[in-house]
């Protein structure tokens, strides 16, 4: 036996490659209760201790299962539609303060070309004068931080601060709003705040995600004096 394995030797002749099965469709690969999501950072993302940190996010009904794809972008497969829709509709979801951002894919979708720059969110809108809320209104706030989705002032009413909560489409490639004025007569306005929901990190000089002041681009063409945060 020690003999034979001796003798042993890897074989270095190439030989006629195979083809694939042409009949299969790579568009046609089922994505069913699927997302693609990535993390907005350029640090290594490990998904053991990734996936531990979403399971205590998420709770689950069912299982799932995380690939890792090129290009820092991850496939998330799931079992349950409830457990999609939960994702979806609870997020934004961050890991070790990283906004993610996700995309449920459809058929004909592909992994490494569709889009991740969309993020939805919960914002809140406070010193907003409550006899000047209206839906209407609230539509165009919504419009001006993203794109509108839906509201609810009822979550505002249960603490001291009244504010207006209101769900939205953020595109994370655009500078995020900080406050807009509103002027309530001819000599009277007020500037209604904005405050974002997991958010992670933020930029205080460039008001942009993925990163923080320390590592903005702006850094390099200004002086530290001359440094604005907002």
């Amino acid at each position: 036996m020690e003999e034979q394995i001796t003798q042993l030797s890897i074989q270095d002749v190439e030989e006629e490659p195979w083809k694939l099965d042409e009949t299969i469709d790579p568009n046609q690969i089922s994505y069913f209760k699927c997302l693609v999501g990535t993390f907005l950072t350029t640090s290594i993302i490990y998904v053991d201790s990734m996936k531990k940190t979403l399971v205590n996010l998420w709770h689950l009904i069912g299982r799932f299962n995380i690939n890792d794809l090129p290009n820092k972008r991850f496939l998330f497969r799931f079992f349950l539609d409830v457990d999609v829709e939960r994702v979806i509709d609870g997020g934004s979801w961050t890991f070790h303060n990283h906004l993610m951002i996700e995309h449920k894919l459809t058929k004909g979708d592909d992994l490494d070309m569709v889009p991740l720059v969309i993020s939805d969110m919960w914002v809140q809108i406070h010193f907003f004068p409550p006899g000047f809320i209206t839906k209407q209104m609230v539509i165009k706030f919504d419009n001006y931080i993203g794109t509108f989705l839906l509201y609810d002032r009822k979550l505002g009413t249960k603490s001291m601060n009244k504010f207006i909560s209101v769900r939205v489409q953020i595109d994370i490639r655009n500078p995020l709003a900080k406050k807009k004025k509103i002027v309530l007569s001819k000599d009277k306005f007020v500037y209604a705040e904005f405050r974002y929901g997991r958010l992670g990190l933020f930029c205080l000089i460039c008001e942009e995600l993925g990163h923080g002041e320390s590592f903005c681009g702006f850094r390099a063409s200004i002086r530290n004096e001359d440094v604005v945060f907002g």
